[in-house]
């Protein structure tokens, strides 16, 4: 039977009521099990070893973020048997998204939703801002470009008349 004697853990908080053992447990953490395959562990080694070789002025991370204007915290303490209660603010309870690029010179294609980030407005995010940022930083880069690229730049020309001029 495990005992429940109270023990400190490191950094002086105690376990009061809890068993012993509780003291030595650690967080758990998790790795997906794919890593044991072997031929996404072959994967993973090649893309170490592409990582030293990339130029990072090249990638564009996405990067989202959320904020509620509840602006109360979730959850309280209070003595035992005690409902927390908290005052709020009176408001419109909005949730507002931001979703930016982010480059090794700084943020680009910045958008700020009303709203969570939906899947149709994400797909337009990257149709209408990214891919258009890519073609443009294209058409600066290469003299010659691929002619591969002649359709979909013909495309990007309709839709965005003015901002994307064709060679």
């Amino acid at each position: 039977p495990l005992s429940t004697r109270s023990r400190c853990l490191p950094g002086g908080s105690r376990t009061a009521g809890l068993p012993a053992s509780f003291a030595v447990l650690e967080k758990k953490t998790l790795r997906a099990v794919e890593q044991d395959r072997t031929d996404i562990a072959q994967e993973r080694r090649r893309f170490r070893v592409w990582q030293r070789f990339m130029d990072a002025s090249r990638f564009v991370f996405l990067e989202e973020t959320g904020t509620a204007t509840t602006m109360t915290r979730r959850y309280g303490r209070a003595p035992r048997r005690q409902r927390v209660v908290d005052a709020v603010p009176h408001g419109h309870w909005l949730i507002t998204t931001f979703v930016a690029g982010l480059r090794e010179s700084g943020i680009v294609a910045p958008l700020v939703v009303d709203g969570p980030m939906r899947g149709e407005i994400f797909k337009a995010y990257v149709e209408q801002m990214l891919v258009f940022l890519v073609l443009r930083q294209t058409q600066k880069e290469w003299k010659m470009p691929p002619r591969e690229w002649s359709m979909a730049k013909a495309q990007f020309a309709i839709l965005f008349e003015g901002r994307f001029r064709l060679r």
